[in-house]
């Protein structure tokens, strides 16, 4: 398990009240993964979907 997944595993298991601004600060790491053009922004992709979750991308 990487940290990019730790890290949402973690996130998930947080009370309500608190996992939403942790997520949108993954959300957030994780935009900036996609712009290191190594894959791993792609490995963080796949985690966040398989969660269920909804990437926000900026424009």
């Amino acid at each position: 398990m990487n940290a990019d997944e730790q890290a949402l595993k973690y996130a998930l298991a947080l009370p309500a009240a608190q996992q939403s601004a942790f997520l949108a600060r993954l959300n957030r790491v994780q935009q900036l993964e996609q712009n290191m053009d190594c894959g791993v922004g792609d490995n963080f992709d796949r985690f966040w979907s398989k969660a269920g979750l909804v990437m926000h991308r900026d424009p």
